[in-house]
């Protein structure tokens, strides 16, 4: 028997049954060549032999058979003797609803030899006479083994807060930041999710209710991806349902749009697109690290965000660690949305934040937001340099029309072992200049762990980094709220006025919890205000490894890891 795999449940592995009618047995409905009939009023049991003892972590049915006696509730029974069952490790699970498809069944992890099926309830709402199978297709699976790892990647999409009143999709230019895609760099994607925060305006009454939404919308194949929708008037999050589906299987340019649904208007504050992957043997992942939020009329020469007046609050920093990748770096790049002014040319590059480590200069003339990607920068990245973008731009006087609406660093981690994914709290920045600790929920993520999103196998270590400075003779402080309560372990401080970036021990934050940035002032005064330009989650995960099949064992199972 294959370990870590679907076994293929046929008539080899049957044991015993409740009965049959004239000939219409249990083992020829395994054999895939007749339905199980059994006309009886009482709950119907089927039980299987799997050979020797197995962990058992979920099954797959279908419900093909006489839709009038098809099974609609089933409890499944492990064992190891075959007399002894204890809990079921599923219940309530409905093999009609499936149809021709397989649906896959999560059960509490167990280890047995044999299976019992107890089906409680059919179609048949009177007797519950039983009819189940076809002469076409299988109707029952069983998974053997340790399941592969799942781990989850964060692609954070939203590059400035906006509001619109318009009740279409906006804005439609790529203003609000965009994204090169890249669907062959992931390996077995099997879920993905669109989670934003955001708020509307208008009355909460009315039929239909007042919905602010966000969506990701794909430029080049024209399409949704997916969409978030919600009702609140102050900050809220919400999550889609799975859009793996839509994805691109290739090259795609991706952006955000926001519009309100019988409201006055919609602001969106948040989005990103999660990505959970199932280990193969070929693990590959893309990773996507913020470095500017949107800012505006940059000088003739190359500056720091923080160095320009009009959005001076965009920067964001990045010390890079070779250590946070592993040993298989596929390629790494710059990507900005850009926008020039007329008769002029927009730079954005990445950099050391002294400006010694200067890489993947990207430039546009184009007069509307143009996505533009460097080549590969992997072999310049040097280890513990704190990078960040700087901009330019030739005009004689550059104006707010030469912009950059977003910048990120790509990563590409083939033969994946470990890796960085970043949530980005405050993904606009944000000035203060009131004294004490204070939360602001409209810079807010939604932070997952947890067997949705990672294997137990699997190790994060999650810490605060933020980049933070004062005007003034005071202090500023950074942090992060979850589930509106400060967690002090977060907690960021600097004496410094220019912007400084700090890293926090090891955190805990809770699954599935909101985290806010925090800010404190130390003091108020005249012309005394502090600065959060940076804030993200930083999640440091280890442990991967491959899943291929040597033989009959897993690669993973012959390195220690399983049953």
């Amino acid at each position: 028997m294959a370990i870590g795999n679907w076994i293929g449940i046929d008539e080899t592995h049957y044991h015993d049954s409740c009965g049959d009618l004239a000939g219409h047995t249990a083992t020829e409905m395994l054999a895939v060549t007749d339905a199980w009939w059994h006309v009886v009023n009482e709950v119907h049991y089927l039980e299987l032999d799997l050979g020797s003892q197995v962990l058992i972590p979920k099954m797959r049915f279908r419900g093909q058979a006489c839709a009038a006696y098809a099974p609609t509730d089933v409890d499944i029974f492990v064992s190891t003797d075959g007399a002894t069952w204890g809990t079921a490790v599923a219940t309530g699970v409905n093999p009609f609803s499936y149809g021709a498809d397989w649906g896959e069944v999560d059960t509490t992890d167990k280890t047995g030899r044999y299976i019992r099926l107890e089906i409680n309830a059919t179609q048949d709402a009177c007797n519950s006479y039983l009819i189940w199978g076809t002469a076409a297709l299988p109707q029952i699976d069983v998974w053997c083994g340790a399941l592969p790892q799942k781990f989850t990647t964060i692609v954070p999409l939203h590059s400035r807060q906006l509001t619109t009143t318009s009740s279409t999709y906006a804005p439609t230019d790529g203003s609000q930041g965009m994204i090169a895609w890249d669907g062959g760099k992931y390996s077995n994607i099997i879920a993905a999710y669109l989670i934003g925060t955001g708020y509307r305006t208008g009355s909460s009454g009315g039929d239909p209710l007042p919905m602010w939404n966000m969506q990701l919308y794909d430029r080049t194949n024209s399409a949704e991806i997916g969409a978030v929708i919600d009702n609140g008037i102050t900050a809220e999050t919400a999550i889609s349902s799975d859009v793996s589906a839509n994805l691109p299987a290739g090259v795609a340019t991706l952006d955000v749009r926001v519009k309100w649904r019988d409201a006055v208007s919609a602001t969106g504050l948040n989005f990103y697109l999660v990505i959970v992957q199932e280990s193969t043997a070929d693990n590959k992942t893309r990773i996507y690290i913020p470095m500017s939020a949107y800012s505006s009329r940059p000088t003739s020469t190359y500056k720091k965000l923080s160095g320009i007046g009009v959005g001076g609050v965009s920067e964001k920093q990045f010390k890079w660690l070779d250590a946070s990748f592993g040993d298989t770096i596929a390629g790494a790049y710059f990507s900005a949305t850009i926008e020039a002014n007329t008769a002029s040319t927009f730079s954005a590059k990445l950099d050391a934040i002294g400006g010694s480590d200067a890489m993947g200069e990207v430039t546009t003339t184009n007069t509307v937001p143009t996505l533009v990607t460097s080549s590969d920068i992997s072999s310049s990245l040097t280890d513990t340099t704190v990078y960040t973008t700087w901009i330019k731009a030739t005009s004689a006087r550059p104006s707010t029309n030469d912009q950059i609406y977003n910048s990120y660093l790509i990563v590409d981690i083939e033969d994946l072992t470990k890796y960085l994914t970043v949530y980005d709290v405050a993904n606009a920045g944000r000035n203060i200049s009131t004294a004490g600790w204070t939360e602001d929920k409209n810079q807010m993520v939604r932070y997952l762990t947890g067997t949705n999103w990672y294997t137990a196998d699997i190790t994060e270590v999650v810490t605060h980094s933020g980049v933070i400075a004062h005007f003034g003779d005071t202090s500023m402080g950074g942090s992060l709220y979850d589930d509106g309560v400060r967690n002090s372990t977060a907690d960021l401080s600097t004496v410094l006025s220019v912007p400084t970036l700090l890293e926090s021990a090891a955190i805990t934050p809770a699954d599935d919890s909101d985290i806010a940035i925090g800010l404190d002032l130390g003091s108020t005064g005249f012309f005394i205000t502090g600065t959060v330009y940076d804030s993200k989650l930083m999640a440091y995960i280890s442990g991967i490894e491959a899943t291929a099949e040597v033989g009959s064992i897993p690669l993973r199972m012959l390195m220690g890891v399983g049953i």
